[in-house]
């Protein structure tokens, strides 16, 4: 089997620049809802690498960034020869390659399961609410560095939600156990798990920020976005979630403190 050398000459690369090229203004490739790297590389017979690198070189553009480009150009057209038939936002998203359902669809499922995994809707509620905590402090972040919303910020978010879904549902099981299975006080039961998984959720979230500094500082305007998101979204989010979820726990279950006395061997 004969293998494609790694390097190209130019003509090879303008011959690579004019498939790209047929599949995203002929074929419309960016339409797909599932368009990727190796998908335009098997459209156009070549290596993913060499896709790649043509465009980085011959565009100067990541594939992504070629991709919301084409997808920018298709809404701004759609918007000025449709405007008279009144589109909807929906329909728009849909013919630039956007899948709208996909999205609420996995909502729904996140959703489902953290209804199963607690039996309760409260509890919830009061996981999912986290996920603007995050948001706040990502748009605090993209503000304070000076760094637009795009693609990959967006890859951010998603990432983001997780991580501060992940911190909610350990606080909340751990109030779970304290309450249920120790036997403690509603009251007792909040602050004991707040004292014992204050330092792992503090701990993780440290780390990842860590982790993500070299990408800030080394991944150039691609992956600043994505760094910065997750980085000043995470260290937001979980201070302010450490507050909301016992406060929003107290609250919906009517957990009174009124001549409340701290047991001190909590902190053992």
């Amino acid at each position: 089997m004969k293998y494609k050398k790694s390097s190209l000459e130019e003509a090879e690369k303008n011959a690579i620049l004019d498939k790209i090229v047929f599949q995203m203004e002929n074929e419309k490739y960016y339409i797909s809802s599932t368009a990727s790297l190796s998908g335009l590389a098997k459209a156009t017979h070549e290596t993913s690498h060499h896709v790649s690198q043509v465009i980085n070189e011959k565009i100067g553009q990541s594939f992504f960034e070629l991709l919301a480009s084409y997808r920018v150009k298709e809404a701004k057209s759609i918007l000025r020869t449709d405007l008279g038939k009144k589109l909807t936002i929906e329909e728009i998203a849909e013919r630039v390659g956007y899948n709208s359902k996909s999205v609420f669809n996995s909502a729904f499922i996140i959703v489902m399961l953290l209804i199963i995994q607690f039996n309760s809707f409260r509890k919830m509620v009061m996981i999912v609410s986290t996920i603007p905590l995050g948001v706040i402090g990502m748009v605090i972040g993209l503000l304070l560095f000076g760094v637009p919303f795009g693609f990959m910020a967006f890859l951010g978010v998603i990432s983001l939600a997780g991580i501060v879904i992940n911190n909610a549902i350990v606080l909340v099981d751990r109030i779970e156990i304290e309450e249920n299975e120790i036997k403690r006080k509603p009251q007792d039961a909040i602050i004991a798990a707040c004292l014992q998984r204050f330092r792992p959720i503090l701990l993780a979230t440290f780390t990842t920020v860590l982790g993500l500094v070299p990408l800030y500082l080394g991944g150039g305007e691609m992956w600043e976005p994505m760094a910065v998101t997750i980085m000043i979204g995470l260290l937001f989010g979980t201070v302010i979630t450490l507050l909301f979820i016992p406060a929003f726990y107290s609250v919906l279950y009517k957990v009174d403190y009124n001549g409340y006395e701290f047991d001190e061997s909590l902190l053992g």
